[in-house]
């Protein structure tokens, strides 16, 4: 099951290139309500744009996500249809987010990296999304969604549940 979920978002969360009318549409649009819980041990400002992103990508704003997305992620991601399909895929696979149990970020070289630990109605164990960003020019770079024990064994570092 791990693997396939892997897979599944992988291939719907990744890519990114410069495009100004892509990032000028997604930034014009209301920004959606988001889902997120604030963690008290981080300042406001400085998880605002991975949970933004992560925000987009659960609330089907695909364009949003696309827009600030690196090349490499905007490859893997292909376009901003295919992440709103990508999400409903975790909708319909796991069910409505139920809440967030941890949120974490830490430096990694000239990146930020976020990492929501986050419950599901219908998922047998907790799910993680990592977001792995500029801070500089809010680009990011990789995005990935998987169960919290494989994060967990991927960044053992990082204080999660």
């Amino acid at each position: 099951m791990a693997g396939t979920l892997r897979l599944a978002l992988a291939a719907g969360v990744l890519a990114a290139l410069p495009l100004a009318p892509a990032a000028l549409r997604a930034q014009a649009a209301p920004a959606a309500a988001s889902k997120i819980a604030v963690s008290k041990d981080a300042a406001p400002d400085s998880l605002a744009f991975p949970r933004q992103f992560v925000d987009w990508i659960f609330t089907t704003r695909g364009d949003s996500a696309f827009a600030h997305a690196g090349p490499r992620l905007r490859e893997s991601m292909q376009s901003a249809d295919g992440v709103n399909q990508m999400s409903g895929r975790i909708l319909t696979r796991f069910g409505e987010m139920q809440g967030t149990d941890a949120e974490v970020q830490f430096a990694e070289g000239d990146l930020k990296v976020y990492i929501v630990a986050m419950r599901f109605a219908q998922a047998p164990e907790p799910g993680a999304f990592v977001v792995a960003y500029s801070p500089t020019t809010k680009v990011v770079e990789r995005a990935s969604f998987g169960p919290l024990a494989n994060v967990k064994g991927r960044y053992p570092n990082a204080k999660l549940p």
